[in-house]
């Protein structure tokens, strides 16, 4: 762990402890105020002690010279009033620091000044303390990690029911986790896998577009400024998988020869929401009605000698715009004879 420790003028404490709201002095105070910076690990630690000596609940942030707050957390003080608090800051560019903790007895905040690069240190003047206790230490930038999918393709089109490989690499990510996204907007995480590599399948279960996102950070803590995000997306269409239909009575390949009276018309088929079964005869065609699912049974009764044409449908979804709505048809004869 490396730390830095040098003066500060008495003019630049004041501009900046200028963006620190204050409030009425409180019985406790923080004391002994101190940041130390680990380079390798990225992280800064945060220690100092309750004036009152007694134990508390210490409230840390972290904020950029503007005052937007870029951490929050929580540290307990021991019996003695020291407390430690470590978190993680990665920022895409160099830029200062306040850290303000507060005691729950009281709310007025001491801070600290955190330099972000050796250069701003050193450029210090590095004699002793300044008078106001303030330490200025310098915090380690973390790259900014990037993630990018290999597979599915963009736009690419599956089918409800197949299963569709997930698979993308990232620089600079401890963890990386992938989401789907229906057309209903419900979002499902598929799990978070360690480093740079991921890959997982789900399995459409129903027809319309999914936007695929993979994710990056680039420390284990989702709650740490410096877990920074990275993403990439790809949209899919998962279409209807094409039905298939096979008519049973009559046969599809040569028809059938019956005598009058009670017929009936049966088929079977595949990926089929619905199937429906129509009779020509004089070139009038009525419908024997739609019944749901793969299996088709109906009846019509012939009284004389005729030629009829049997036509059944087969459909993979009651809505003509769902995508990759099809419709498919086979037909035969029923060639109605007296003995």
């Amino acid at each position: 762990m490396r730390k830095f420790s040098f003066a500060v003028s008495v003019l630049t404490a004041a501009l900046l402890l200028a963006l620190v709201p204050r409030s009425a002095m409180a019985s406790a105070s923080i004391s002994a105020l101190a940041a130390s910076a680990d380079m390798a690990a990225g992280t800064v630690t945060v220690t100092g002690r309750v004036s009152s000596g007694s134990t508390g609940n210490i409230s840390i942030q972290v904020m950029d010279t503007s005052g937007n707050k870029l951490y929050s957390g929580n540290a307990s003080s021991a019996a003695d009033g020291n407390f430690t608090l470590t978190c993680s800051l990665g920022e895409l560019a160099a830029a200062n620091y306040l850290v303000k903790a507060t005691a729950d007895s009281g709310d007025m905040p001491a801070v600290v000044f955190l330099i972000a690069g050796e250069a701003a240190a050193a450029s210090q003047d590095e004699t002793g303390d300044d008078p106001g206790g303030l330490t200025p230490v310098v915090v380690p930038l973390l790259a900014p990690p990037t993630v990018a999918i290999s597979a599915p393709a963009s736009n690419a089109k599956s089918t409800t029911g197949t299963a569709i490989a997930i698979s993308a690499s990232g620089t600079g990510c401890d963890h990386m986790a992938a989401c789907y996204k229906e057309a209903n907007g419900q979002e499902t995480w598929l799990g978070v896998q360690n480093g740079n590599s991921y890959s997982a399948f789900f399995t459409p279960q129903l027809s319309g577009t999914y936007i695929i996102t993979v994710c990056g950070r680039n420390t284990a803590k989702d709650t740490d400024p410096g877990s920074l995000n990275a993403s990439a997306s790809r949209t899919i269409v998962a279409e209807l998988p094409t039905p298939t239909v096979r008519l049973l009575s009559p046969p599809e390949t040569y028809g059938a020869t019956v005598r009058p009276g009670t017929i009936t018309i049966s088929a079977v088929g595949t990926g089929c929401d619905n199937m429906e079964a129509v009779i020509m005869k004089n070139n009038k065609s009525t419908s024997l009605g739609v019944q749901r699912g793969n299996i088709y049974t109906a009846t019509f009764k012939e009284t004389g000698k005729a030629d009829i044409l049997v036509t059944v449908y087969g459909r993979n979804s009651s809505k003509s715009t769902d995508p990759g709505y099809k419709q498919i048809q086979k037909s035969a004869y029923i060639y109605v004879r007296p003995q």
